[in-house]
């Protein structure tokens, strides 16, 4: 919705927008997912936080200590050589940094040297849009972000 709005100067309406983010961050929050369920609970969490940039103002970075944690946990669980995550991982890695952590933690440094394929960021973009980013409010911290993690 918001890239299409962008996408052709429309102005989505406050109303509208508040409506879709609240209703999509409550059922996000009311989803019960087994705690095996590795793939399941790591897309939630990184729907949680990218809905997180929708409230931050540019150039700053909220805390969410919670979200932070479970998210890292979730990252770390996954399994990067099952077929189902291997287009995901760079998504998976660039909401976290995007949205709760600097490129410079050692863990996502970590994951992203052992799962991410070499790049550039216009083929780390053309991946990423195909999940949820919205170009508009990822595509630039997206860019630096890619670059400092693919200097690591």
């Amino acid at each position: 919705m918001l890239n299409f709005a962008i996408g052709t100067n429309k102005k989505v309406k406050d109303v509208e927008f508040l409506n879709v983010l609240y209703s999509t961050q409550y059922r996000l929050l009311q989803l019960q997912l087994t705690p095996s369920n590795i793939l399941g609970e790591c897309l939630r969490l990184a729907m949680l936080a990218i809905l997180t940039t929708a409230f931050q103002t540019p150039g700053t970075k909220a805390r969410y200590p919670f979200l932070a944690d479970k998210y890292r946990d979730y990252c770390c669980a996954l399994d990067f050589a099952d077929p189902r995550v291997r287009d995901m991982i760079i998504w998976f890695l660039m909401i976290g940094c995007v949205s709760l952590y600097d490129a410079d933690e050692p863990w996502l440094q970590k994951r992203w040297l052992q799962a991410v394929p070499q790049s550039s960021w216009p083929e780390a973009r053309e991946n990423l849009q195909q999940y949820i980013w919205v170009s508009k409010i990822h595509d630039e911290i997206g860019n630096r972000v890619f670059d400092l993690l693919s200097q690591c």
